[in-house]
Parts: C-alpha cells; sequence; structure tokens
C-alpha cells in the first residue's frame, strides 16, 4: 500500500516532534504517535497541520498509533474536539499495545468524546476494517 508523507513516504516533518503522518492510497490518515510519551498540545498541533498539507478539504477517517503514550496534557486533550480537528476527521481509531494503555485510552474517551465515531482497539488490521466505512469514495 503507498502512502503519502509531506514530501517522501514514512519521513518524519521536523515540526511533529516524533510523531509520523501518512495518508494512504486507502483514504486512511496515519497519525503515529509510537515515539512519544507524553502528548502536548505543540506536537498534537504540528501532527494537525502535517495532517492539513496532505489532505486539507475533506473528512478522511484517521488511525491513531498511541502505543507507549502514558500521558497527554489537558490542552491537548481538548484539542480533539476543537474545530479544526472535528471539520477533517471522519473518525478515529486509536490504537494501542496493552491492556493499561487501553485502559486509559478508554478512560480518555470517557471525559473527552470527540463529536466524531472513536473507538479503541488493540490491532491495527481491525482498526482499518473499522474505519473503511468512513472513506468517502469521492
Amino acid at each position: 500500500m503507498q502512502e503519502r508523507a509531506q514530501s517522501m513516504p514514512g519521513q518524519e516533518s521536523p515540526a511533529t516532534a516524533g510523531a509520523v503522518v501518512t495518508f494512504g492510497e486507502d483514504g486512511i490518515m496515519v497519525v503515529d504517535f509510537r515515539r512519544c510519551e507524553r502528548l502536548t498540545l505543540s506536537i498534537l498541533e504540528a501532527a494537525h497541520a502535517w495532517h492539513l498539507e496532505l489532505c486539507p478539504d475533506r473528512k478522511v477517517p484517521v488511525l491513531m498509533r498511541g502505543d507507549h503514550v502514558s500521558s497527554a496534557d489537558y490542552a491537548a486533550q481538548r484539542f480533539g474536539s476543537s474545530p479544526s480537528v472535528c471539520r477533517v476527521f471522519a473518525a478515529m481509531a486509536l490504537v494501542v499495545s496493552s491492556f493499561l494503555e487501553r485502559h486509559l485510552a478508554r478512560m480518555f474517551l470517557m471525559y473527552h468524546q470527540p463529536p466524531y465515531p472513536t473507538r479503541v482497539f488493540d490491532d491495527e488490521e481491525t482498526a482499518r476494517n473499522w474505519l473503511r466505512g468512513f472513506v468517502d469514495p469521492g
């Protein structure tokens, strides 16, 4: 599967401080935070700016990899429901690898449920299958 990043597939944007953002031919945006232990507002804003460069004009399903993220600043948590994010997120699948990460992700969603469909998964294939239902065929 081909994916597009800003200039070269799979390359990290210097502004995202550890996040990698790609947009695949399958119509799913992938935001990979696996190299981040803590999410800050500046990291999310930079990743979102990269998202907007790749796909600025329509809502797309987003697969977020959050393995090894142990905390998110309050401002970062609220950013997920900001008008700028809601304008381009059709749905979000959050993929984590451990029981503790799944528990933390579900707790986060209890308190900061975004207005778009959101689910937590423990494997990427199942998450992609769910997200395919939100891909705009046009």
